[in-house]
């Protein structure tokens, strides 16, 4: 009878560490087929990460009592048409490549967490594109720094830093602040080297406010540079040498800094967006200067949503190096966690601009393009939750 006792105790303890402790596994899995039209030539193939990333993650949290509860989320990026890492989980070998951090959180204080995390800068941008900076985004081709990307790093700086600190403040009034700090440790994007304490580290301060349908996002972002700024280092992304004097203009260190500001209002039958980017810096063919508008909306449709984008790019500092792009997509959901999805995207640049279509860091869609090229797009495909 004790022991029966005894071992009730023990099973009401577990019961009870496991409601305090809450541990989540989640995911999405996506893949497409793409029809790309560039220079003349066009080819068909199976992609991963259209709609969002394909990924796997897990979160927890646990009630630590005083208001307090310990919160952490680790996130791993993969590719369904090879079955391999990211291509940015494979610039550094990292398992989890979208998201490592750990926290603690707070009604009344706020959220602090330390790792590898999103910055505010990022996230103000896909808070108000209308496809979430994904494909059929008109911004993706500008934002997401692959070889021929606007901060000419082959990593995703912009997007998420290692070592990182942020603070979310709770909403009050409406308003939500964020502050972000990534404290030296980059790694050099070629050799994977840490390049000292202070190169590469980016402070990241933004607002945002919400007001019923009126969703309004800024941020103030400043970024030193880690010294292998290139516009384009000379290799594609299949290896293949490019030999165009354009390439490879390198400046050893520097800065920049990033103003963006980003408006959505939901009318019920569109929601319409728009969002504008300024980068203020070296000023150098390296580190130019630019900015980027955009405007969008989301409509439900036909029991899905119709998302329509437009954008531009203005290179301040070099002639001839603006880019136009122009993106759509239609989502249609066959159940809760499952979507079908279909679109196009297409790149015009200017005669010294080579952007790319593009659908992110985490995707398997990474073109190398060619000086004053228009890149189209199609695709279709499938994505699922769970």
């Amino acid at each position: 009878m004790r022991k029966s006792l005894i071992a009730l105790a023990c099973l009401s303890a577990v019961a009870g560490a496991a409601t305090a402790a809450e541990v989540e596994l989640y995911g999405t899995v996506d893949t497409y087929i793409a029809v790309n039209h560039n220079a003349g030539k066009t080819d068909v193939s199976l992609r991963s990460g259209g709609a969002s990333a394909s990924f796997w993650g897990i979160k927890g949290t646990e009630d630590i009592g005083g208001d307090l509860k310990a919160v952490f989320k680790l996130e791993s990026a993969f590719l369904v048409d090879t079955g391999s890492f990211s291509d940015a989980a494979q610039v550094g070998n990292v398992i989890f490549s979208r998201e490592a951090w750990v926290g603690l959180q707070s009604n009344t204080w706020g959220t602090l967490s330390f790792g590898r995390q999103y910055t505010p800068h990022f996230l103000t941008w896909a808070m108000t594109d209308p496809t979430d900076l994904s494909l059929g985004s008109s911004y993706s081709p500008f934002f997401f720094p692959m070889p021929t990307g606007v901060n000419g790093e082959v990593n995703d700086s912009l997007v998420r830093h290692d070592n990182s600190v942020l603070y979310v403040s709770p909403r009050m009034a409406g308003v939500q602040l964020f502050a972000y700090a990534a404290l030296g440790e980059e790694k050099d994007a070629t050799t994977g080297e840490i390049t000292g304490s202070e190169d590469g580290n980016v402070y990241n301060i933004a607002a945002n406010y919400v007001n019923g349908p009126l969703f309004v996002m800024a941020s103030v972002l400043y970024q030193d540079y880690s010294g292998n700024q290139t516009i384009n280092n000379g290799y594609g992304l299949d290896g293949s040498y490019d030999p165009d004097p354009r390439d490879g203009k390198h400046q050893d260190n520097g800065h920049g800094m990033y103003y963006n500001l980003g408006v959505t209002y939901d009318f019920g039958i569109t929601k319409l967006s728009g969002a504008f980017m300024y980068k203020d810096g070296e000023d150098t063919e390296a580190i130019p200067n630019f900015w980027v508008a955009q405007i969008g909306a989301a409509t439900p449709l036909w029991g899905g949503r119709w998302s329509v984008s437009a954008s531009m790019l203005s290179n301040e500092t070099q002639d001839d190096a603006d880019a136009y792009s122009f993106g759509t997509r239609y989502d249609y959901p066959l159940s809760k966690r499952t979507k079908i999805y279909a679109g196009y995207e297409v790149v015009f640049n200017d005669s010294n601009a080579k952007y790319s279509v593009e659908a992110g860091p985490d995707s398997s869609l990474h073109y190398t393009n060619d000086w004053g090229t228009t890149q189209g797009q199609f695709f279709m495909g499938i994505n699922h939750k769970f």
